[in-house]
């Protein structure tokens, strides 16, 4: 993948970068922390992003708007982490060792049933209770099956380009993804759809 700040751009120039943090920090924050998982980590990938837009902007142009050029160097520095961090540790060794979902199945059945989740979606996505918890859930992964799960449901990237950046098979995908999704159904099972009254 190509750096955004890397690729030649035309006027006109970006606003003012002291008014960046301003503008435009919360959305970058929100965005880092989302993938990232550690609020130290995604507020250093967002300084590096403004370094690095500091350094770009002669080259940044209107074809699309300043917080998109923004986000498009965010995500590279994402990935360029996740990167480096997947390349330094094994991780597919999360899968061998995993035993959250070996206490959920017994010969391909529920050992104990999920609880029934509420039938709008939507309307529980809206709730900053719920999110919070949700965060909470996914900060709880093992780094593999984190890093798996943020670039398939928030990044939507495709199977080659995911294994790319892990490097790892798509069979491995395949298992890290069904282990992530098992374990953040039982954290929001217990920590948030469990709950008297929740639903």
């Amino acid at each position: 993948m190509k750096d955004p700040a890397e690729v030649p751009r035309t006027e006109p120039r970006p606003t003012d970068p002291q008014t960046w943090v301003d503008r435009h920090g919360d959305a970058l924050f929100r965005f880092a922390m989302v993938r990232l998982g550690h609020r130290e980590l995604a507020e250093e990938t967002v300084q590096e992003t403004f370094l690095a837009a500091l350094q770009a902007r002669d080259r940044f142009a209107a074809a699309s708007s300043e917080r998109t050029w923004l986000l498009a160097i965010l995500k590279h520095k994402v990935i360029d982490h996740i990167r480096r961090s997947a390349r330094d540790k094994r991780l597919i060794e999360t899968v061998a060792d995993d035993k959250a979902m070996a206490a959920l199945f017994e010969r391909g059945y529920w050992r104990c049933r999920p609880s029934q989740w509420p039938a709008d979606p939507a309307a529980t996505i809206e709730n900053q209770e719920f999110r919070t918890a949700l965060m909470r859930c996914l900060a709880r992964l093992p780094e593999g099956l984190g890093h798996a799960l943020r670039l398939r449901e928030a990044d939507q990237l495709e199977t080659t380009e995911i294994c790319d950046i892990l490097g790892i098979t798509p069979t491995n995908l395949g298992t890290l993804l069904h282990r992530a999704r098992g374990r953040l159904r039982r954290c929001l099972d217990q920590t948030w759809f469990g709950r008297e009254g929740s639903s």
